[in-house]
């Protein structure tokens, strides 16, 4: 960190003495709380953050880049970001390719380098009530733990009076949402990410995430939360006490402030291909590359091991081709079809939509 802030303020000194000053660089960042300071701090009083709401960040930095004024230096967020560069919002950072083997988690397209990592964190957290778990006499999760280790305490916290189910052990935030299973398990959604025209969710690796999902499902010990299911929101179950776990993003933290119990937080098992996050990018508006190079390594963060990003496919119809598979999942975990047979409906309607078809 010594020799990059030392970079930093040699190339500031030379920014200044050639007319480009430290006060050009600008800084796009959805940062908030104890991470934007982090922020403000590496960058210095002397250059321009402009920070907005992670709502509203990507539309105005796609507002700015149509007009040309984009900052020069950018946060990017992991799931969209291949989507973004695509469309060519980023720089390629031809200076960082001798410096690759150093960066862990530089975020690529087609082998080029676009940005250097900022946060890593598991694709989801799991939010614990430990009263539960002490009620059922069940552990609380240890660091490292796996998907299997979940759905086996998942399992054992559901409790059930008779037909009726009191507790559920595990409720998701975004219903019965397929994608942690499969990536958590290292399969992938589809055969390219920039022109998708095959769903590989029937592979093995996804097919045995996909598994352990809607086993959960048939043992009761998932709630099924959609208007098909029981029809209570995750969020309300948990705070009601009637699910142990729940897995959403870390950003529902806020919303359990007034919740009537002790409760916890932890990552999501990490799998294969399990990871997002944020990274650093020079815009392609980025009027001097070389002064902003030194300070996108100190924004940016060393994660101790190289994650496997997981990126949003480019395809027209994505949004509605994955909704297809919800109803299939819900099938088999009520035991209606097995799981291959689910898939068997699902994946070549999907694969049409991909094609454009």
């Amino acid at each position: 960190m010594r020799g990059l802030l030392a970079g930093l303020a040699l190339a500031l000194a030379l920014g200044a003495g050639c007319g480009q000053g430290p006060q050009g660089l600008r800084i796009g960042t959805f940062a908030e709380g104890p991470e934007l300071l982090r922020v403000e701090s590496a960058a210095g009083l002397r250059m321009k953050v402009e920070a907005a709401p992670p709502g509203a960040y990507e539309a105005r930095l796609a507002v700015e880049l149509a007009a040309g004024q984009a900052p020069d230096i950018v946060q990017v967020d992991t799931r969209t970001f291949s989507l973004q560069q695509a469309d060519g919002w980023f720089m390629a950072l031809s200076m960082a390719a001798a410096a690759q083997g150093d960066w862990p988690g530089y975020l690529s397209v087609q082998g080029r380098c676009f940005a250097l990592p900022g946060e890593v964190r598991a694709q989801d957290s799991v939010f614990l009530n430990p009263g539960l778990f002490s009620g059922a006499k069940v552990g609380l999760p240890q660091p490292g733990w796996s998907w299997d280790e979940l759905a086996g305490k998942a399992k054992a916290l559901t409790r059930r009076e008779g037909k009726e189910t009191l507790a559920w052990g595990l409720a998701q935030e975004a219903g019965l949402d397929w994608e942690p299973w499969a990536y958590g398990a290292g399969g992938r959604a589809v055969d390219s990410v920039l022109a998708p025209r095959r769903c590989l969710l029937g592979q093995p690796a996804a097919l045995r995430g996909l598994g352990l999902m809607a086993g959960l499902l048939r043992a009761g010990a998932l709630a099924d939360t959609a208007d098909e299911g029981i029809g209570v929101p995750a969020l309300q179950l948990f705070l009601q006490q009637r699910c142990a776990m729940l897995l959403a993003s870390a950003s529902l933290a806020p919303a359990l402030k007034e919740a009537g119990f002790s409760w916890s937080m932890v990552p999501a098992p990490r799998g294969p291909l399990a990871a997002q996050g944020t990274g650093w990018a020079l815009s392609r508006d980025c009027r001097d590359p070389h002064l902003a190079w030194p300070l996108l390594q100190v924004l940016a963060r060393k994660p101790s091991h190289d994650p496997a990003w997981v990126f949003s496919p480019r395809a027209p119809r994505w949004a509605e081709a994955r909704a297809l598979l919800d109803p299939q999942l819900r099938r088999a975990g009520m035991g209606r079809v097995s799981l291959d047979a689910a898939l068997g409906q699902a994946l070549p309607q999907m694969d049409a939509l991909l094609k454009g078809r």
